[in-house]
């Protein structure tokens, strides 16, 4: 589980090759995005994508994949 403070600590970070944030404010598709970033990120040895972060690394929240957790 993400603890608050190691969330914090993604925050302080650039985004590089382990670590990417998108905005994904209402959409981000799972057939096309999703797939794309995951492939890359693992080609790299692996990483983070952070949905709901803005480029500037602003905390906007997302509504992508609602209800998908179960």
């Amino acid at each position: 589980m993400t603890t608050i403070d190691e969330f914090d600590k993604w925050l302080q970070r650039l985004e590089d090759q382990s670590l990417e944030f998108k905005k994904a404010e209402n959409s981000f598709s799972k057939d096309k995005d999703l797939p794309d970033y995951c492939a890359a990120i693992s080609n790299e040895g692996g990483g983070k994508l952070i949905l709901g972060v803005d480029a500037n690394r602003r905390i906007i929240g997302t509504r992508t994949f609602q209800n998908t957790h179960k």
